[in-house]
């Protein structure tokens, strides 16, 4: 239940938003896994003493909205399905406690790394200005036009390690909708371990292995681009869409937060 995850919330010391942006790194290396409630429940118990949690006017549980960008034929989209090691999102993130908006490029390297420039914007706008479209510089649009093809709305956590430059968010309740249609991942949980270098021996991953959770390919905007959009170009992602199903089947016949 929901008292339950704000309790074990409750438990883990807190920092600061102004302390998380002076250890935040840009370019970084990140696995992610797929997780249910009762899994979730089981790790933030092994992880309260050596992990502390983001905590804003009160709340530790943050409602963030994402706007992605691509191109009428979804060039960003399928340059992922297609399997491009240097390939790019373009999105706007707010983060709806600090009203603050950012237009960001994240770009995957080779090797799961990925490097996000980051301005801040007043507005989450629907359209992108002359600055946000001249940090964009991916050869692989060539002309075409970038519009507003994705609304995700969800909840994060944001644990930081005490003792190494390790952070985890944890989002939930991740909601995606456009023009033609929406779609929501139910009680999904989306982890990504942020760390600057592989370390398999951290706590974190120590912890993750513990509970016999493996690395997944997770993508919020190619798995809510197939979801609202039924785009025809998927073969590449059905194992996720597969692990997606079999994930909502368990949880709902098992689950500990509603």
């Amino acid at each position: 239940m929901v008292d339950q995850l704000n309790s074990q919330l409750a438990a883990f010391e807190s920092i600061s938003l102004d302390d998380l942006t002076m250890n935040t790194v840009l370019s970084r290396l990140d696995t992610k896994y797929l997780l249910v409630p009762d899994q979730l429940s089981k790790l933030l118990d092994i992880l309260k003493d050596d992990f502390q949690i983001l905590e804003i006017d009160g709340n530790r549980l943050m409602s963030y909205e994402t706007k992605y960008f691509d191109t009428p034929d979804y060039q960003l989209f399928l340059d992922h399905h297609n399997g491009f090691d240097r390939r790019i999102k373009v999105r706007i993130r707010t983060y709806t406690e600090s009203q603050l908006h950012y237009f960001e490029v994240k770009r995957k390297q080779t090797g799961n790394v990925t490097i996000k420039d980051r301005m801040r914007i007043d507005k989450a706008s629907a359209d992108l200005d002359k600055y946000c479209l001249q940090l964009i510089q991916y050869q692989r649009i060539g002309d075409k036009p970038l519009r507003f093809s994705l609304r995700n709305n969800f909840e994060r956590i944001t644990l930081v390690g005490k003792h190494g430059r390790e952070r985890i968010t944890i989002d939930r309740n991740i909601h995606f909708e456009n023009e033609k249609g929406a779609a929501n991942l139910g009680d999904i949980v989306v982890l990504e371990l942020k760390q600057d270098t592989l370390n398999r021996q951290s706590l974190a991953c120590k912890a993750l292995k513990e509970l016999a959770l493996r690395p997944d390919s997770f993508s919020k905007y190619a798995i809510g681009i197939i979801l609202t959009t039924s785009h025809s170009r998927y073969n590449n992602f059905k194992p996720t869409l597969l692990k997606v199903r079999k994930l909502r089947h368990q949880d709902h016949a098992d689950h500990s937060y509603a």
